[in-house]
This record gives structure tokens, sequence and C-alpha cells, in this order.
């Protein structure tokens, strides 16, 4: 039997980078004629990124938080009951899932079924942590992979000694070619500011606001927009109230594309205290976007290249960032220079290249059992 039927597997579809990729592999293996289901733990009217019609959803509305102890391990024994149940009656010959607490989830789920079960951090555990159960699990049950993917060697270090020898596959993110023209460069970009990504303590919005309050008073034509939706908005509005800004800075919430927003701003700004491999940044590279970001997380320094496409800061000087948004406030000439240039993190970091590598790995997960799917078969 052709390994053609895959199921995926993740806490929802919605927001964040990496529900859109894995509804990026839903869709391109959909595309391709793969029986595709994609299982959430959260109903599926959360979602937030479109699906084909071809592809099976089914949400399992399995989020209710738990009430202690034992609360939590009656919560977690029937989503485990539950996503098992959706397992077999998927038939998969592949499970792919995203996210440290999905995978432990399905690695449980799965462990009595002989499926090859696919794994994916799609953050740096270093910085993020799971809580201390998940944590405790991920090292007791992770070897039970047929592959873990991360997004930069840095992370696969870090993890290699918790999946015993199974294989652990560096996956970067890529990014398609945007809509936006060449002619986005010129007259039709603002004096905006724009950083996207959701409003929590990961994404250090309070440290770009207070980096733009420190010089907004200077460039009153500058605005700032930040794209996403999260549990600090109020504290975060809070901030720009107090800073005098409420004029010039907005929060708009989330949105399913933001490409309208990078065809309209002159900067991307990346403020992050940690990062997986983050979309936004490729997305508004490749639209023609100089970046200004913190040299904190590995990936950004694999994506930004200090002085070329834009500028590095050191982690946590919110001054240094301030002066690197001023000088490209300033000059429309550099700005222009390291867009340009950004414009190359579609080659450097391509969509084929990353489906082909997603390609191989669930076509050799499966190769001791199973032929090559013909959906995953080299054109």
């Amino acid at each position: 039997m052709s390994p053609a039927r895959l199921t995926l597997f993740a806490p929802n579809l919605s927001g964040g980078g990496a529900e859109r990729t894995l509804a990026r592999l839903a869709t391109r293996w959909a595309e391709q004629d793969c029986d595709v289901t994609l299982i959430t733990l959260a109903a599926v009217s959360p979602d937030d990124f479109p699906l084909p019609a071809n592809v099976h959803r089914l949400g399992l509305a399995l989020t209710a938080d738990s009430h202690g102890v034992l609360g939590a391990v009656r919560s977690n024994l029937r989503r485990i009951s539950a996503i098992r149940a959706a397992f077999v009656a998927a038939r998969p010959d592949v499970i792919v899932s995203f996210i440290e607490q999905a995978n432990v989830l399905a690695l449980l789920a799965a462990r009595t079924l002989d499926v090859p079960v696919v794994i994916s951090e799609r953050t740096d555990p270093s910085r993020h942590f799971a809580g201390r159960p998940w944590e405790f699990l991920r090292r007791r049950v992770y070897h039970r992979c047929a592959a873990l993917v991360v997004l930069t060697e840095e992370i696969a270090d870090s993890l290699r000694p918790i999946v015993h020898g199974r294989p652990v596959v560096v996956i970067p993110n890529g990014v398609a070619t945007p809509r936006v023209g060449e002619e986005a460069n010129g007259n039709d970009r603002r004096p905006l500011v724009t950083a996207v990504g959701r409003l929590d303590g990961a994404k250090g919005y309070d440290r770009l606001i207070e980096a733009f309050a420190s010089i907004a008073g200077g460039h009153p034509e500058w605005r700032l927009t930040i794209v996403g939706e999260g549990p600090q908005r109020t504290v975060l509005q809070r901030q720009i109230i107090e800073a005098g800004l409420a004029e010039r800075v907005e929060l708009v919430g989330r949105v399913s594309d933001p490409s309208d927003f990078f065809a309209k701003a002159s900067l991307f700004v990346l403020p992050s205290r940690y990062e997986g491999f983050p979309n936004a940044l490729l997305e508004a590279m490749a639209a023609g976007l100089p970046a200004v970001a913190f040299d904190g997380p590995a990936s950004v320094r694999q994506i930004v290249r200090d002085k070329v496409d834009g500028l590095l800061v050191p982690d946590g000087d919110v001054t240094a960032f301030a002066a690197c948004l001023e000088e490209l406030m300033q000059d429309e000439e550099l700005r222009r220079s390291l867009g340009a240039a950004a414009r190359d993190v579609v080659d450097r970091f391509s969509l084929d290249a990353f489906f082909r590598r997603w390609d191989e790995l669930i076509s050799s997960a499966v190769k001791t059992n199973f032929s090559q799917p013909s959906c995953l078969k080299s054109e």
C-alpha cells in the first residue's frame, strides 16, 4: 500500500506561524492527491487559515482548562483517548504533529498503532518553557518519534539527547514570492514601521514601543503598526497611551494575510525575545522591506544579514534598537538599498525547497514498510 494517507495534528489553526505552516503542508499534500486529514484539539470554528475542500478537517473541542493536578491528568487522558480514536478513524500511513504539547499527546495516542509519527518543534525550547509536566513528558516520549523536525541547527543540538538516536532534521521555513510588485519600493511606501505577530511577552512589543517612543518626537510623520492579537493587548495599549502615542501606534488585531501592510510600510521590525523561524520576517523581507531585529534568536541572524538587508541589534539594547530605527527613518536611500537586498530571501529560503525537504522526510519515515507515495514522488 502506498503511504498516501497523511494525518496532521496540532493544538489549533488559530493565529501563529506554526499553524500557518501546517496549513500550507496540508494544502500542498492535498493538491498532490494525498488523502489528508487535519486534526486539532480545538474546535474547527477558530480556524484562521483556509484549507482545500478535500482536506478532512476534524476539531476535537478539547481545549478547556483543567483544575488542579488530578483534573489535568483526567483531561489529558480524555484527550489521548479522543486523539487515538481520531487517528484510528483516519487510518494514516504517517502522522505529522506540530508543537510540543501536541507532539507529546500524539506520541502517547499512537503508541500501539504501528504508525510512524513525525513531530516538529516550532520554537526554541531553550527559551520557551512549555511547563514542568510537558517538559518531563517531552523527555520521556520524544524517542518514540519516527523523526523530529526543527528549525535551526542550534535547536537540533539541544534536542538530540532526548530522541535517543532518532533522526533530527533541520527544515527552516520557506517563503513564496510575494504578490507585492517592484513598484512598492517607490512612492507606494509610507512612513510606517510594521511588526507582525502574537501579542505576547515573547514577541517583545513592550521593547518596540519603548524604542519608538524615545524617537517619535523627532519624526512626527512616522507611525507604528503592530499586526496581531494576544493576551498582552491591554498591557500594550496602556503603554501606548502612557507614552502619548495613541495617535501614532496602532494595534491592528489579527489578519489572515499581512501582505497589504508589507506593501505600504517602509520598515519591518522584529523585537522578539525568542523565535522559531519567523515567517513574518521572511515575508516582509520578500516584499522588499529592510528589517531591524534584536540579535537574540539564532534564526534571526540566519535570515537578516547585518548591514546587507537589515540591521541587527544586541539583544535587549532598546537604546540601540531605537537608534537603528531612527537611522533608517532618516535615510531613504539606505532603506531602498537594504530592501532591495532583502528580496533574495525568496531564493535563500525558498518555499519549494521547504516543501521538497518535507516530502523527502515523509517518504523516508515509512520506506521500510511502504513504497514511496505517488503524491510525493519527485517530478
